[in-house]
């Protein structure tokens, strides 16, 4: 009896025992802590990145529905992809070119582009680009607003004016084109030969002679012309010299 007694107490204390630890070797800890990471992935190279960017504007329509300028700028704004985008002016010129045909994914693309720290510096360029979808869109209203911006954020150039004045002569509002020119004081530009010139030679080239002569008739006296000015004038119609020249004569008798 008193042997099952002791045998039941052995028992009970071998299932007490805590089982032995079990202890990794050196080696396969060094191995568990010293594994690789996951590397991130490659950053997507501009086309890439052009054509992320197009899906995410029009991949979403899904219906050919007209997409707003706002819209755009949210879908891009709140994209995870997009957030990442390393948007350099290249790839703004890319994005810009393919919505050429769009100008309310463009203008989109646009107010984007300026909500990123990287492109409030440099917006010229873009604004020029943005002024040709217009132009070829024939939103003249739009276009008229948007030179408004453009002299606000202190962008237009003389690059800009001549771009201005040709889309307007070339839509059949000279007349916006000679405002333009009045105008160039409030963008911070001088009206001097070489701006007059630029209006003369537009309105020539949009076979609007006649109106560039009233303009030198008018200018003249506040602007001196030079010999560019005459062969604007002398390259499409040669009377239209001839007529500058007597009215000058005429001025000078009296």
């Amino acid at each position: 009896m008193s042997r099952l007694i002791q045998n039941s107490i052995r028992n009970t204390l071998f299932r007490l025992k805590p089982p032995p630890s079990i202890t990794l070797s050196s080696t396969l800890t060094n191995n568990l802590s010293t594994s690789p990471e996951p590397s991130p992935e490659p950053p997507l190279d501009e086309t890439s990145q052009s054509s992320a960017i197009w899906n995410v504007i029009i991949g979403r329509a899904g219906d050919n529905r007209v997409v707003s300028e706002d819209e755009v700028f949210h879908r891009l704004s709140d994209d995870p992809l997009c957030k990442k985008v390393n948007l350099s002016d290249t790839l703004l010129h890319k994005l810009l070119h393919r919505f050429r045909d769009d100008w309310r994914s463009a203008l989109g693309v646009l107010k984007w582009a300026e909500s990123r720290k990287a492109h409030k510096n440099n917006p010229t360029e873009a604004y020029d680009t943005a002024v040709d979808i217009l132009r070829k869109a024939k939103k003249w209203d739009r276009m008229k607003e948007f030179v408004e911006k453009m002299r606000c954020d202190k962008a237009v150039t003389l690059n800009t004016v001549a771009k201005i004045m040709r889309r307007f002569a070339g839509g059949g509002e000279w007349e916006e084109a000679v405002r333009v020119f009045d105008r160039l004081n409030e963008f911070g530009l001088e009206k001097n030969t070489e701006t007059m010139n630029l209006l003369l030679d537009t309105l020539c080239k949009e076979k609007r002679a006649e109106q560039a002569r009233a303009v030198l008739l008018e200018l003249k006296a506040h602007i001196k012309p030079n010999a560019n000015t005459f062969n604007n004038l002398f390259t499409d119609r040669p009377r239209l010299v001839e007529s500058v020249f007597s009215s000058s004569l005429h001025h000078q008798k009296f």
